[in-house]
């Protein structure tokens, strides 16, 4: 069956001699053959994501992420936040892309790239993206610019003039789990910190958009700041407002010292199984560590201390009418 619907998206609209003459040539088959290549999508993602052997895996990854604390054989806090944010669900996302990112020839690594899923991006009357933390990549938000979505870019650490593009602003101003003033790591080498202008996600949003206004896909990459930003947002209600999260943690000893390791931990295991419950409904999609950095940050060398994951919160799924 699958097989069978991945050959009909795949010619389906495509001009061929050997098959057919006929084309999506006039505007009305053009708009039917459209209508009909994105039926043939929703299909295949429906039937992909219905298979029994992913949708079991998914059950067991989903009972972790929601009782992270329930196997007493695994005494390691440590070990069980890198277990759990390892494993993200397959039967969430459909349709994922990578976007953006620079290739870093010191390492061979494509740093910088988000995994984004597109599965609702159709039905979105605007697509509004916040993004903090820049430093010298803007790949991500011009990527997501040309998409046609509004982009809020935050970072206190640069200098950029405020109108970046059409569709790209530039804010000189941190994600913080306050409003004010804070030391914040520059993202270069050493991590240097400077005194600077920071907020919540709350604040910025009402601020910038109203309280209305709906985050298609939030990015976050602050050297650090992350781990006391997510507990806020969980406590303020922000993420009722927002749709998909792109986040790099960054837990090695530079930006979580050993004697608080344990209780962040715990707290960001916590704040996963909160995220994932119904009255928020994310799902943890994508997990990428970082290959520049690898394991050369953790002290025992096990774990890979700066990566990337997506938490995507899925529509209901309509009903199907025959």
């Amino acid at each position: 069956m699958l097989f069978t619907l991945l050959l009909f998206l795949l010619f389906t609209c495509e001009t061929t001699a050997v098959l057919e003459e006929e084309s999506c040539e006039s505007s009305e088959t053009e708009a039917a053959c459209g209508e009909n290549s994105f039926s043939s999508i929703q299909e295949l993602v429906r039937e992909s994501n219905s298979l029994p052997a992913l949708l079991a895996q998914d059950v067991e990854r989903l009972a972790l992420i929601l009782d992270p604390f329930k196997d007493p054989t695994d005494v390691s806090l440590r070990d069980r936040f890198y277990h759990v944010t390892a494993m993200p669900l397959q039967t969430a996302c459909g349709v994922g892309k990578r976007l953006g990112g620079q290739w870093i020839s010191q390492c061979g690594f494509l740093d910088g790239d988000k995994y984004v899923c597109l599965d609702d991006f159709h039905e979105e009357k605007e697509c509004l993206v916040y993004s903090f933390g820049i430093a010298d990549d803007w790949s991500f938000e011009d990527t997501m610019g040309r998409l046609g979505c509004q982009v809020r870019a935050f970072d206190p650490t640069i200098d950029h003039p405020e109108r970046r593009s059409e569709n790209v602003t530039f804010y000189k101003l941190g994600l913080a789990h306050f409003t004010g003033h804070a030391h914040i790591k520059k993202s270069v080498a050493g991590n240097p910190k400077v005194t600077a202008p920071v907020t919540t996600l709350l604040e910025a949003l009402d601020r910038l958009d109203g309280k209305d206004a709906e985050i298609t896909y939030l990015k976050v990459d602050v050297e650090g700041s992350e781990l006391q930003a997510l507990p806020e947002w969980i406590e303020s209600g922000v993420l009722k407002r927002v749709r998909q999260i792109g986040i790099e943690f960054h837990t090695g000893p530079i930006h979580l010292p050993a004697d608080r390791a344990n209780v962040v931990y715990r707290e960001l295991l916590e704040v996963l199984a909160k995220m994932h419950k119904e009255d928020l409904g994310f799902r943890l999609i994508s997990y990428t560590p970082n290959g520049c950095v690898g394991k050369s940050h953790d002290p025992s060398k096990k774990y890979y201390t700066y990566f990337d994951v997506v938490l995507y919160k899925p529509k209901p799924v309509k009903p199907q009418h025959p």
